[in-house]
């Protein structure tokens, strides 16, 4: 009997075996959302540089830049951007100047660490062209800024992330954030020439 059993067994073995597929394969395939991409990066301090330009004794430019910094920017349909800028990291390749930079007689760094820019709107006014409103806030003074921006590439990147880069420069006078310092005697300008050019991760 117990023979009888096993081989019976054996024998309804393959035939529940390909109900069971045929079953497996008339069902419906998982439906699987689509991912949707970010437009929003994240700024890539390595490979973003903030740099500034006026002018010493009326006679000739002068150079810095900062080396730390942090933000985001969004492309598409809600463009914006947001910026940090660390003080403190002022650069003009000369040791005594940078201090003299960090202190009370500029930027007062120990009491505005930072300075930010956070948008107000971007209008796109042509292939990869904004024109860009926003706030600059520095020395605890917040004056409103505009300026051209291009978006100069994006694509996927080596380590298999994808990238994006913007560019703009725009002038300010140093005196609406209330430094004063050598303007009067013509020691430092007052127009300053600042250049952004941001590359970011795509989050």
């Amino acid at each position: 009997m117990r023979t009888r059993t096993l081989l019976i067994a054996a024998a309804a073995a393959p035939l529940l075996a390909g109900l069971g597929f045929a079953v497996a394969a008339n069902r419906p395939a998982a439906v699987v959302a689509p991912t949707l991409q970010s437009n929003e990066f994240s700024v890539d301090a390595a490979h973003s540089h903030v740099l500034f330009r006026t002018t010493h004794l009326g006679l000739a430019y002068a150079h810095g830049r900062f080396d730390r910094m942090s933000g985001s920017f969004r492309l598409g349909d809600t463009p914006k951007i947001e910026m940090e800028i660390d003080l403190t990291s002022v650069d003009t390749q000369n040791e005594k100047r940078d201090t003299h930079l960090k202190g009370p007689d500029f930027f007062n760094s120990t009491e505005f660490p930072d300075a930010t820019f956070t948008s107000s709107a971007i209008e796109k006014t042509g292939e990869d062209r904004y024109r860009v409103t926003g706030h600059l806030e520095m020395l605890g003074k917040k004056r409103e800024v505009a300026f051209d921006a291009l978006k100069v590439g994006e694509g996927k990147d080596p380590w298999e992330g994808y990238r994006a880069g913007l560019h703009a420069s725009f002038t300010i006078k140093r005196s609406d954030f209330g430094m004063t310092w050598g303007i009067e005697n013509g020691a430092v300008g007052d127009e300053v020439l600042i250049e952004i050019s941001l590359e970011g991760v795509r989050k």
